[in-house]
């Protein structure tokens, strides 16, 4: 084999290379579009710094034989690449979104299911029972330790409770045994994690197999429930942004069902 064939031989493997990064670029432009990272929310991220210090590489070795085909492969990995991380965001939403109606239809105007729990805090005995919403209009909050948004809106929501709970408004987080069948241990690392939050609205602990989380289709946290004062469900939201719009929808029925306190 001569220098050229053998030097056109490693260009056609770069190209090939090229082509399968390219392929990969284009699967998770697609994939981010959807939203279906949205539990890895800097994965399209990272992958744009690694596919496109990748085609640099290449890009550098873009001169001598069949380069034009080289210098277009890379372009377009990198064009690709960067455009995932600035369609994801607008792919998670529109998920949440349409997640977030699926629920609200199913459950909008209908009985609030209960709740059991195992363990609960702040709420009773701290033993178990079940939570049977209505009374006074309530927000239910299904969240857990692991998730990183529910422990962005914790504060959030612990302010809307101080802020709120003379008013009749209330506010119950629900999460579940996650980590093994020791009740007791978990319930305790719980507490401990809303003490360093500085939480102390009422949360209830379900257990592993929890009916109430699929009796409220809850698919993926942080999500919310707001229950009206006769145990119906008035509406559902989906990651904080839901959370947000049910505390504001809360506080518009609070107000026009009782007078602000003194």
């Amino acid at each position: 084999m001569t220098v050229d064939a053998e030097e056109q031989a490693e260009a056609r493997r770069e190209i090939a290379a090229s082509a399968v990064m390219l392929v990969a670029a284009l699967a998770v432009l697609l994939l981010a579009m959807r939203g279906t990272f949205s539990a890895m929310w800097h994965f399209p991220l990272i992958f744009a710094v690694i596919m496109a210090v990748l085609a640099i590489v290449s890009l550098r070795k873009a001169r001598g034989v069949l380069w034009k085909q080289r210098l277009l492969l890379a372009v377009a990995i990198i064009a690709l690449s960067a455009l995932a991380p600035a369609l994801h965001p607008r792919g998670v939403l529109r998920k949440m979104e349409a997640y977030e109606q699926r629920a609200s239809a199913a459950l909008s105007g209908t009985p609030a299911p209960a709740i059991p729990f195992v363990r609960s805090i702040g709420l009773g005995d701290g033993g178990a029972g079940s939570l049977a919403p209505g009374g006074e209009p309530t927000l239910i909050n299904f969240w857990a330790t692991w998730c990183g948004p529910c422990v962005d809106e914790l504060p959030m929501i612990e302010r809307f409770w101080k802020d709120h709970r003379d008013s009749g408004l209330d506010v119950v987080g629900v999460t579940k045994l996650y980590d093994g069948p020791d009740a007791d241990a978990e319930a305790q690392r719980i507490r401990d994690f809303l003490d360093g939050f500085g939480v102390t609205f009422p949360v209830v602990i379900a257990d592993e197999d929890s009916p109430s989380h699929v009796a409220y289709g809850v698919e993926s946290l942080p999500s919310s429930v707001l229950v009206d004062r006769d145990g119906t469900v008035i509406a559902f939201g989906a990651g904080v942004r839901g959370t947000v719009r049910l505390m504001r929808l809360a506080k518009e029925r609070a107000g026009a069902s009782f007078p602000d306190p003194d």
